[in-house]
């Protein structure tokens, strides 16, 4: 009889137990089995830039928190795909964010979310989402667009055009948001849409600029347009790449550990 009811008040105290812990993290909004805290990146040391919100500001998340010169964008909190903003691009010639970088060499994923309101229709050259160029430099290095009729296209530092890939037209849509993803993995370059393979190539050129343009045009002219729309997790990882195939796009904002 002792036994049993030993066993009854330990079973008591465990369940009250149980109760405050979680009473406790969720009164403080820190919840143990939210995505918030179990979820992890465990190339979270190779981030070496995660340009996203923040308080309302415009920030590199990544542990680096790398200065940023802002030019023009804003932050808006009418259209996100996570949180609560995004960052605005509205003025398709001027607005950019540029960042210091590294050299990247090797292996290394580029993706980030986008959802622009039109297709870019000059016939020669892409509406810039990222360009590491130098600056008012035309040449051969990365640079990732919205070429002619919503065609993805990606330039890798190259002289040979075979290099480089180009989507079909019209493989998006337009006010929605769309995740991409550039991974080179050895010399084999890929590029992802919404998860889905859509282009690779042949490439293991080092990106050697270290003067990085998200949004516009290094080689500015008034025939080059800019990024127009709203960008989110523009996210830099080196020495991986983290998708190779088909993969599930993310559906919470990445981690920051």
């Amino acid at each position: 009889m002792k036994n049993i009811l030993l066993f009854i008040l330990l079973s008591v105290l465990t369940c009250i137990t149980q109760a405050d812990y979680l009473y406790k993290y969720k009164s403080n909004g820190n919840f143990p089995f939210s995505n918030e805290t179990t979820s992890k990146d465990p190339e979270w040391n190779n981030v070496l830039l995660y340009l996203d919100t923040e308080n309302g500001s415009i920030v590199d998340k990544s542990s680096y928190s790398r200065p940023l010169s802002i030019l023009g964008p804003t932050v808006s909190n009418s259209t996100y795909k996570f949180g609560q903003d995004s960052i605005n691009y509205s003025l398709k010639h001027t607005d950019e964010v540029r960042v210091s970088m590294p050299q990247l060499s090797g292996d290394f994923t580029i993706e980030l979310w986008f959802n622009t309101p039109e297709y870019n229709l000059s016939s020669t050259y892409s509406m810039t989402i990222i360009d590491t160029r130098p600056y008012v430099t035309n040449g051969n290095n990365l640079v990732i667009g919205v070429r002619r009729l919503g065609a993805l296209t990606v330039n890798l530092p190259d002289t040979s055009s075979s290099a480089n890939i180009a989507t079909s037209n019209y493989i998006f849509s337009k006010n929605t948001w769309h995740h991409l993803a550039i991974t080179r993995e050895g010399s084999t370059v890929r590029m992802f849409l919404n998860g889905a393979l859509v282009g690779t190539t042949t490439n293991s050129t080092t990106i050697a600029s270290t003067s990085w343009s998200i949004g516009k045009s290094a080689y500015e002219t008034s025939d080059v347009p800019g990024y127009y729309g709203h960008l989110e997790g523009v996210r830099v990882t080196e020495g991986v790449a983290r998708y190779t195939s088909n993969f599930s796009i993310p559906t919470t904002a990445y981690p920051t550990k």
